[in-house]
């Protein structure tokens, strides 16, 4: 079994060489959701959820982000929306973001977007822009080559097919094998009943009923600390030195960010409640 699929993997990895045109084409295509997505998560937080976003254009190494309607925003809300969509995306490249008058074609405002504590700057966050056009440019710090976005370099539909198989053929493989080796080291605990939902923390899983959700490794060392000192308050300061400890990951309102997402996965319980306590931190009800 393992012999097998370390062949199948090397066979993966010269075909990978090979499709490395088609690759970075594949890869245009995802970081242009990943651009359109910022947009539209930014727009959602000031309060517009009808204007469009327009297409997204390549200003030498650098992408912008135009929209058809002026707005007035608070530099935090770009910020925040910009790295919760990286961490989503899991996106490990930096970048810097700048805001331009459409009118003075003025850098406005800017910031270096990163998910790395120590690589990420925010100024100016409490002095709101006034309503006007603006554009969002992304450009691209040394270590990475940004994709193309422009039409006229969008892959074809026969090569993109094409990649999407050879992908396939390596996956399966390397998921296979990985399988393998999880199922044999697998054993099998008994989960933590958590109100209407089974905690699986080895796993990384929640179970409601004949559901399974999926959790990552920080929601679930998270979720762990707060069954640990249920109907207690957490202060910040004590959840981030507990949960991210010096992993340098931690950047703006990234626990505000999880906080957010383990409230959505337990809101099929409404006795599980994770409360906001006004300047301290929060406590997680049951």
């Amino acid at each position: 079994m393992i012999k097998w699929s370390v062949r199948c993997i090397l066979w993966g990895v010269v075909l990978m060489t090979s499709l490395s045109l088609a690759q970075e084409e594949n890869t245009s295509t995802l970081s242009r959701v990943i651009l359109r997505n910022i947009g539209h998560q930014f727009l959602l937080e000031i309060g517009d959820s009808t204007s469009r976003i327009l297409p997204i254009t390549q200003k030498d190494k650098s992408y912008v982000l135009s929209f058809d309607q002026e707005f007035a925003f608070d530099p935090e809300q770009l910020y925040t929306k910009v790295h919760e969509v990286m961490y989503t995306y899991n996106v490990l490249q930096n970048f810097i973001v700048d805001v331009i008058s459409c009118d003075s074609n003025l850098i406005v405002y800017s910031f270096r977007a990163s998910i790395n504590s120590n690589e990420a700057i925010l100024n100016c966050k409490e002095r709101p822009l006034p309503k006007g056009c603006y554009q969002i440019v992304f450009t691209a710090t040394e270590g990475w080559t940004p994709p193309a976005f422009t039409k006229e370099q969008a892959p074809e539909k026969g090569q993109k097919e094409a990649s999407n198989y050879l992908w396939i053929l390596l996956l399966f493989p390397l998921l296979g094998f990985l399988w393998w080796k999880f199922k044999k080291r697998e054993k099998v605990e008994e989960a933590l009943v958590l109100g209407l939902y089974k905690f699986d923390l080895k796993r990384m899983k929640l179970f409601y009923k004949d559901e399974v959700i999926e959790l990552s490794s920080l929601e679930a060392d998270l979720l762990h600390l707060f069954i640990q000192h249920k109907n207690e308050t957490l202060k910040r300061e004590f959840i981030l030195n507990e949960v991210w400890e010096d992993e340098g990951n931690y950047v703006g309102r990234t626990l505000d960010v999880f906080i957010s997402k383990l409230r959505k996965k337990l809101e099929k319980d409404e006795t599980l409640k994770i409360v906001s306590v006004r300047g301290v931190g929060y406590k997680f009800v049951n």
